[in-house]
């Protein structure tokens, strides 16, 4: 969604180029196989470590490794082949081979050497660099295949850098419903640290202040109709998802409310369509 929004919106190419959703289309395929590879070498490096399995018997207990469906070494093997094919597939045929290697050292640095364990403030920034780097590599794989679209750095790196705060800020909502695994393998998130009811609110904040000022700073005008839908659409989903942290605090409410908390990033993520 980051990319297609990005792409259609025209406002990241140097030639404001409007790509057409039907030429998106035939690129989708190749952005979707791209993410799956990346994901698919971040899942294996994060869920073979021992402390992952502890957790993951606790909060998941369906995945692979946990059920007995594979075996750590199993995974570790799949993670090696899967680093080889993935950059060679960025490399020959897909794209977005600097996005690929910068993924590979951010994952080696939250898995590997547990940074994402070790302060929460730490842990929202790796997840925020790898998130949007994905994002980052989606839009530079649709953009391969499209003729007279360059990029245009400037407004592409200050819309990253934005995307990328605004998760640094309120991707610790992803902690709330993990608190019994991430105690297990004593790891340092935001509810742990912080206590519940503190980590609630530091969700609450930035979400209802992102609400307002990613469409501003995005240059979107309350003067032009066309555009105060973009306020309205990330102001309303930002309260109701700061109103539903603040006051439903069952495993089951928080895991909805980061289905929403989601659903509202993807809500920032459209504003260029609507500037």
């Amino acid at each position: 969604m980051f990319a297609s929004f990005s792409i259609v919106s025209g406002k990241f190419v140097q030639n404001g180029t409007h790509v057409q959703v039907d030429v998106l289309f035939t690129r989708l395929p190749a952005v979707v196989f791209w993410i799956w590879l990346q994901l698919l070498v971040l899942d294996l490096a994060n869920q073979r470590l021992p402390d992952s399995v502890t957790e993951d018997r606790l909060n998941k207990a369906w995945r692979p490794i946990p059920s007995g469906r594979l075996t750590s070494s199993g995974a570790k093997d799949l993670l090696i082949f899967s680093i080889a094919f993935t950059f060679a597939a960025s490399t020959v045929l897909l794209g977005g081979v600097y996005e690929t290697l910068l993924l590979f050292a951010l994952n080696w640095l939250y898995n590997d050497l547990g940074l994402a364990n070790s302060h929460w403030c730490l842990r929202n920034l790796m997840n925020s660099l790898g998130i949007t780097t994905i994002g980052a590599g989606a839009m530079t794989v649709a953009y391969q295949g499209i003729d007279d679209a360059n990029l245009d750095r400037g407004a592409a790196y200050w819309w990253f850098f934005l995307c990328a705060s605004v998760l640094m800020t309120t991707i610790q909502a992803q902690d709330l419903y993990d608190q019994e695994g991430d105690a297990a393998r004593r790891r340092s998130t935001a509810p742990l640290v912080l206590g519940d009811s503190a980590a609630r609110w530091s969700v609450a904040v930035p979400v209802i202040a992102w609400s307002i000022a990613m469409p501003a700073l995005m240059g979107l005008r309350l003067s032009k109709d066309s555009q105060v839908i973009g306020y309205a659409a990330s102001t309303c989903t930002g309260i109701v998802l700061s109103v539903r942290v603040l006051t439903r605090r069952s495993v089951s409410d928080d895991n909805a409310t980061f289905r929403i908390w989601a659903v509202w990033c993807m809500i920032l993520y459209s504003l260029p369509l609507v500037i």
